[in-house]
């Protein structure tokens, strides 16, 4: 993938072909799955984990958080075009709280990729596929905050959960930290 500045308008923009041409040559090696997500999480994390706070140490979000799911969502997309019969999984829905079922099931619908990710979600809400399987929707008291306290314990190698849901598990690890 490249990244390259337009010199008609200024912008950066970003250059898929080779990414294409590999997830192609991947496919037809036989491949069985692709987990589209964009970004580094610990050089650039609003690329690919958008949040509302900040893990310790790190930047504002430069962009409005649904700038970084939509960047997702449309990187998924495109890699579906490229391979239409192999399964493409989205990510960026933990961040859509309550939301994230629902954008998953129209992504899906639409054909922008075949599954849905859920990172962070999984750790605040466990069985959050089960109640979308089951009661159509998600409950957001459940939800994952995007806190990005299980950004900052996986940041230090420490095998991350939610410090808001798992309180008495990964709170202590959390406070630990910041005494560093």
């Amino acid at each position: 993938m490249g990244i390259s500045k337009n010199n008609n308008n200024g912008k950066w923009e970003v250059n898929l072909s080779e990414l294409k041409r590999l997830v192609k040559e991947l496919d037809d090696l036989g491949l069985s799955l692709i987990n589209a997500t964009t970004g580094i999480p610990y050089f650039n994390p609003h690329v690919n984990r958008p949040y509302d706070q900040p893990i310790k140490e790190g930047y504002p979000e430069p962009e409005p958080p649904l700038k970084g799911v939509e960047r997702m969502f449309k990187f998924a997309h495109q890699i579906q075009e490229v391979v239409p019969d192999l399964p493409i999984m989205g990510t960026g829905y933990s961040w859509l709280h309550q939301f994230g079922g629902a954008a998953a099931a129209a992504n899906i619908e639409k054909g922008y990729h075949s599954l849905a990710g859920f990172g962070r979600q999984a750790f605040a809400y466990p069985d959050f596929a089960e109640d979308l399987l089951e009661k159509g929707k998600l409950d957001p008291k459940k939800c994952c905050i995007a806190c990005s306290k299980c950004s900052q314990l996986m940041f230090h190698q420490i095998n991350p959960g939610c410090v808001m849901r798992d309180v008495q598990i990964y709170a202590p690890l959390y406070k630990n930290l910041n005494k560093k």
